[in-house]
């Protein structure tokens, strides 16, 4: 079970003695699984990342011996003097540099492109210490090739980094080793006091602001919550209740782009995870961390899934007119709503499972299949749903970018991404000669979609202005259906709805009223105002413009708020009208929609 978060040992009795019911042997249990369920956390993923540097403390001796082999006589006798420790192993400098470039590289495809950051866990501080040069340089590199000066490089890869440690009073004594006054004179340089340490974890927390990296030994890494922090580079053989106090720093829930918190093992401890938590209740930890060969077993059978239902479609087109033409087909062998609903789930977990995966080599066999299925969901939304697909917006960046990139380089984009009314291009469609059937047929689906994507945002906008289309969308939709019409006549229809709409549009200027005070006439209107609504509108749009009563800001204080509606109230009642709780409210709502930041 776990108290407040935590894992309860097998052999803990006091915990049971205190929170327990006298004689039963048990708590309310709610494990990590039951956190991760109820989406109080999310799921830890980890992965070992296997160098030339790789540890295996079996072999230590051999592998020290391969390693400092340069090293002096008199220097290699003064370590195996003390004892050999697998620290002098670890911060070897070309592991320390070889490691770094690899946490930058991961870095910048997992966790940068949406904002997230990490921490770096170091074996000790003066491993901080290394971790810290060999990064600095490995970035500003980075940022050096890709087109900073090499001053400001350098000044931006410093700033990325922070390192979180406790000072020791041996810090400030000189020492004849070159080397540890060296380390000494750098933790007097990065060291955070009190203060300082607040507000770099401050800093840390917020998306965009550096640093994007803590480096930290013992600090951090218990009650360190934060959410932002979605990837932990462990370089620390960290055991039992350290080691699960650690991983779930990466477990708090963020933003729907975080779907997992992933540790990047560079010492073992995943190799070694089962001892490690031997000693807690199997139930508890069981998925405390998961290997990510678990999930990439669970991304090839949600590709299968998937792929098995496109068997009816020869896939081999890479331009537009052969790629809609494999969706058309697609679409036909689909046939029934129910069908398409099964894809999308199937497509929507194996997309999910890519992002989680991604960039890890594993996904890039079904990369080109991803690339298909994402846009089909597009395009298949539209077709069995008349309405824009949205997931995209849910994708990470980098799944965003390449998908983006996939619709230009084919041309997809012109089949299906969705035009607004205000575009001149979006009244191409309604022009049919020359069209096939299948043509006619995508263009009057894809204008019933930015139709109903128009209606919805101009009903939103301006419930009293553009309610009447609701209706009009409704039969639109209902005569896409119909078998009676050809699809000719269903995107005639949708045309004498697109132009209704954009009449409406342009209504103000007929009226000879600006946007805001033809709005705000109809909501007055509705209540029954007639001969004097059109001077009231603009007296009312008036007053929620003006500085004088409305200043800067007033949509966030509710005692001006509240003035203006009193105002609106009183003015509505030297008009005449009776309803004076419901227009100051109609009204607010839609000042709030069209007149904030005047």
């Amino acid at each position: 079970m776990l108290l407040h978060g935590t894992p309860v040992k097998k052999d803990d009795k006091d915990t049971y003695a205190n929170f327990g019911v006298s004689g039963e042997g048990y708590l309310d249990k709610y494990g990590i699984d039951d956190a991760v369920a109820d989406g109080a956390t999310v799921p830890i993923y980890y992965t070992g990342r296997k160098t030339d540097w790789h540890i295996d403390e079996a072999k230590i001796d051999i592998l020290f011996d391969t390693w400092f082999s340069e090293l002096d006589d008199d220097r290699l006798n003064e370590i195996k003097k003390r004892g050999l420790q697998i620290e002098d192993l670890v911060k070897h400098p070309r592991r320390i540099e070889l490691i770094a470039y690899d946490i930058w590289t991961h870095f910048k495809a997992y966790a940068q492109p949406d904002g997230f950051k990490a921490q770096i866990v170091a074996i000790d501080r003066e491993a901080v210490i290394l971790y810290k040069q060999a990064l600095t340089r490995v970035i500003a590199e980075d940022l050096q090739a890709a087109g900073l000066e090499p001053a400001e490089a350098l000044a931006r890869a410093d700033a990325m980094l922070a390192c979180v440690y406790s000072i020791n009073q041996e810090d400030s004594k000189p020492s004849e080793d070159p080397h540890k006054q060296a380390i000494r004179n750098e933790l007097k340089a990065h060291y955070l006091d009190a203060e300082a340490e607040r507000l770099a974890k401050k800093a840390f927390g917020r998306k965009g602001d550096d640093p994007q990296f803590l480096i930290v030994c013992d600090k951090l890494l218990t009650g360190f919550d934060c959410p932002i922090e979605s990837v932990m580079y462990l370089d620390k053989p960290l055991k039992e209740h350290g080691l699960l106090q650690a991983i779930a720093r990466t477990n708090r829930v963020s933003d729907a782009k975080k779907r997992n918190g992933l540790i990047v093992d560079y010492i073992g401890v995943s190799g070694h995870l089962e001892e490690a938590l031997s000693s807690y209740r199997a139930d508890d930890v069981k998925n405390a961390m998961r290997d990510l060969d678990d999930l990439r077993n669970q991304l090839r059978a949600a590709h299968s899934a998937v792929i098995v239902m496109l068997k009816p479609v020869k896939r081999v087109a890479d331009d537009k007119d052969g790629l809609k033409k494999e969706f058309d087909a697609f679409v036909a062998a689909l046939r029934s709503e129910d069908k398409w609903f099964d894809f999308r789930a199937r497509a929507r977990s194996f997309i999910a499972l890519y992002e989680t995966l991604s960039p890890d080599p594993s996904v890039l066999e079904f990369t080109s299949d991803l690339k298909w299925v994402a846009t089909f969901l597009l395009y298949g939304t539209q077709h069995f749903e008349k309405r824009q697909a949205f997931d995209q917006m849910n994708y990470s960046q980098k799944i965003r970018e390449m998908l983006d990139t996939h619709l230009e380089a084919t041309g997809l984009s012109v089949t299906v991404k969705l035009r607004h009314i205000t575009d001149p291009d979006f009244w191409e469609d309604f022009d049919i000669e020359g069209k096939t059937d299948e043509d006619l047929m995508t263009a009057a689906i894809r204008k019933t979609t930015e139709l109903r994507k128009t209606v919805s945002e101009r009903i939103d906008e301006s419930p009293h202005q553009y309610g009447k289309f609701s209706e009009r969308l409704r039969q639109l939709l209902e005569r896409l259906e119909s078998a009676q019409l050809g699809w000719a006549d269903k995107l005639k229809a949708a045309e004498e709805l697109a132009k209704e709409i954009a009449a409406e549009d342009e209504a103000h200027v007929n009226a000879g009223l600006s946007p805001g005070a033809y709005g705000v006439m109809q909501i007055l209107t509705s209540f029954g105002a007639a001969d004097r609504a059109e001077d009231l509108a603009i007296r009312l749009e008036g007053l929620y413009t003006s500085p004088e009563t409305a200043p800067n800001g007033w949509w966030e204080k509710d005692g001006l708020k509240k003035n203006l509606r009193q105002q609106v109230r009183s003015m509505a009642h030297l008009a005449g009208l009776t309803q004076l709780k419901e227009i100051p409210d109609q009204v607010e709502a839609y000042a709030l929609k069209h007149f904030v930041g005047y």
